[in-house]
């Protein structure tokens, strides 16, 4: 595959990605804001018949509980689900990358941990926070579809290009070696850790490996162009 292969390849995937995002934020939206709306109803029938019979005043409290909770929610995303911040030695300079997390730890997020460490009382208060949790997530995913869009094509497929032809970890000193026209290496890197199967390794040094699901599908891609 020539550059212009990779070019083509990842556009065409890029699309796809942004499609199946797409699906999920929706689902993911709709399915947080109906949760949301039966928790509040579920609170308020608590409220009302435990504690106030007014119904305005009730309303009052449910909102001020819930949207409490989804504040908090939002104030927990960027230390869950945020970019995670990492130094690398490129010769003498040291340049500072943040790295998207991949999707998997979003809907880990969202939908909750299976961990069965945890005790009932953090069970109970996740799945009280569900709703707050899928509406932050599908918030945070939608802002990812933006990014998407706006990918540097050219730039992302040179980086890919350079990894899959090691075929192994390719250390973030290699890559900028071989891009010593990129002035703006920690966007670009930045902008790769947001396609699916690209997967950065980050102990001791920050390397970058490709998912054995996107070599097989490079290597698809490869064979389709070679028959045409």
């Amino acid at each position: 595959m020539n550059k212009e292969d990779y070019r083509q390849w990842l556009a065409k995937r890029v699309i796809t990605q942004t499609r199946l995002a797409t699906v999920a934020v929706t689902i993911m939206g709709l399915g947080g804001a109906g949760a949301f709306m039966m928790e509040a109803f579920l609170v308020r029938w608590i409220i009302t018949t435990g504690f106030i019979s007014n119904g305005f005043l009730s309303w009052m409290i449910t909102l001020g509980i819930l949207g409490t909770v989804l504040f908090v929610t939002w104030l927990r995303v960027p230390g869950n689900i945020g970019d995670k911040q990492h130094t690398a030695d490129i010769g003498e300079t040291q340049l500072t990358l943040h790295v998207a997390p991949a999707m998997g730890a979003v809907w880990t997020f969202a939908l909750g941990s299976i961990d069965s460490d945890q005790t009932w009382v953090e069970r109970l208060l996740g799945l009280l926070a569900l709703p707050q949790r899928m509406l932050c997530a599908a918030w945070y995913v939608f802002h990812r579809i933006q990014q998407l869009k706006e990918l540097n094509i050219p730039g992302c497929a040179h980086v890919i290009r350079i990894v899959s032809r090691k075929a192994e970890r390719v250390e973030v000193s290699e890559i900028a070696e071989k891009r010593k026209e990129d002035d703006d290496l920690p966007k670009t890197l930045r902008e790769v850790s947001l396609i699916d199967g690209v997967v950065f390794l980050t102990r001791k040094t920050v390397g970058i490996s490709l998912a054995p699901r996107l070599v097989d599908e490079l290597n698809g891609w490869n064979s389709g162009s070679a028959d045409e």
